[in-house]
């Protein structure tokens, strides 16, 4: 599979179709989808302005590329950091693994979704690897209209830095800082706790099947995907 780099030329070049440099775009957006491949999408449309009409400003995918490229840089540089200091320190005698790596953390978190109790999400501590849980994500939204404002960049480097962000040491969202009470969401077959200020998964249960539930979500990720609205 052609890697991130390769699909964010694509969105570059101009010579491809809006639809086509539309299609490169998504495929970056599952290989590094902050809040989850839809909440992630949704915000990209916002903060790009990209339109339902894809050819009347196309380079509003460059827009939008570039910001969650400039977000994986700072994961990418975050991880090379952790793993050169891991190797120090294995060098010195100390084999003990601190944290589990980003697919270990995202296979961990994906089991406790799917059990029947509340999952709670919780940051590393500073100098550790920040793991990506459900869909890739580092702060799983899943209101997909529901997400942090601020550039991506901004809430990455919050994430993984967060004794360098004011408000954030000590809070329930690793995403904002916020820890007033969380609001409740739910899918077809679960409840979600987020984070009042920005929709950030704090929690999530099993619910029983809502048939009217499932159907009313899908009809609205129908109108984010086509940038309805």
């Amino acid at each position: 599979m052609p890697s991130f780099a390769t699909h964010r030329q694509r969105v570059h070049d101009t010579a491809r179709s809006p639809r086509a440099r539309h299609a490169a775009l998504r495929t970056c957006v599952v290989g590094f989808a902050v809040y989850g491949f839809r909440a992630t999408y949704h915000h990209l449309c916002r903060s790009a302005w990209i339109p339902a009409l894809l050819e009347s400003d196309p380079e509003a995918l460059v827009r939008a590329v570039e910001e969650l490229h400039e977000a994986r840089a700072l994961w990418l540089e975050h991880e090379s950091a952790y793993v050169a200091r891991r190797r120090g320190e294995k060098a010195l005698g100390g084999r003990g693994i601190q944290q589990a790596g980003p697919d270990r953390g995202r296979h961990r978190d994906r089991a406790k979704a799917q059990t029947s109790g509340p999952a709670q999400t919780s940051g590393p501590a500073p100098g550790q690897l920040q793991p990506r849980g459900l869909e890739g994500s580092l702060a799983y939204c899943p209101d997909p209209t529901r997400h942090p404002t601020e550039p991506l960049p901004v809430v990455v480097g919050r994430i993984l830095n967060p004794l360098a962000a004011a408000g954030v040491v000590g809070s329930g969202c690793r995403a904002c800082g916020h820890d007033g009470a969380p609001t409740r969401w739910r899918t077809a077959q679960r409840v979600h706790r987020l984070c009042a200020a920005c929709g950030t998964e704090l929690a999530s249960e099993r619910a029983d099947f809502n048939k009217a539930v499932a159907e009313a979500r899908e009809e609205q990720w129908r109108r984010i995907w086509s940038r309805e609205g």
